[in-house]
């Protein structure tokens, strides 16, 4: 399933950077638009490997979009939509005090949607990463600014969450679980699914297998809904 995966992020960045894709030989000069149709690859473009058709596609992470070299075009099946949405937040940060340092901590949520002409998701992929910085009263950084953050979905096991879940379950587990359940539900469905006090799920078949807050997720979901194209 995971080449499938790659190939959803890659349309996505298709659809959202209006890369210079063509349906012959005449290079595109307008962005892309719904349902537009990649039937051939223009001589310029690299020949290998060949286009290929998105006729199934799941779940995953975003670090995929790493294993990609270039692009060589999709053909994607008419009346489909992709869409990306990303919500960030900065709940998290506090103050330096004298006992402890500051944090800055932005935590982003990015979720990747494909729709099909009746607005049913067909495949889903959520992730997330989360930069911390450390600061003291005086402003002075105690952060390797350098680094570059995995994702959650990247860290999997490393990430941490098992060993404080009720239910024994990692966070890359419980996402790709709740995205494998929007699969087949309209983003409105999803959207006004069924939670506790706290944002966490409370829909009969996802109690057992997601018990984190997805508020924040929802966002992500809301967005990329609406971007969809």
């Amino acid at each position: 399933m995971k080449k499938y995966l790659l190939m959803l992020f890659t349309g996505t960045l298709i659809a959202f950077s209006g890369c210079g894709f063509v349906t012959d030989s005449t290079p595109a000069t307008m962005p892309p638009v719904p349902n537009l149709v990649f039937s051939e690859m223009p001589d310029r473009l690299p020949s290998t490997p060949p286009p290929v058709v998105i006729t199934e596609v799941t779940h995953g992470t975003l670090t995929d979009l790493d294993n990609i070299a270039g692009g060589t075009g999709l053909i994607i099946e008419s009346g489909y939509r992709i869409g990306l949405g990303v919500f960030t937040t900065l709940d998290a940060s506090r103050s330096a005090e004298e006992e402890r340092n500051g944090l800055a901590q932005v935590s982003s949520y990015y979720t990747v949607l494909t729709l099909d002409e009746n607005n049913i998701i067909i495949a889903a992929a959520i992730d997330s990463t989360m930069t911390r910085v450390n600061f003291d009263l005086e402003g002075q950084i105690h952060s390797d600014l350098s680094a570059f953050p995995p994702t959650r979905m990247e860290l999997g096991d490393a990430y941490g969450m098992r060993r404080a879940s009720p239910i024994a379950r990692e966070w890359n587990e419980q996402m790709n679980d709740f995205a494998d359940w929007m699969v087949g539900r309209t983003p409105l469905e999803v959207l006004n699914m069924q939670l506790t006090e706290d944002h966490r799920p409370a829909e009969p078949d996802l109690i057992a297998s997601v018990t984190i807050v997805v508020s924040d997720v929802l966002a992500s979901v809301e967005r990329a809904a609406s971007n969809a194209k």
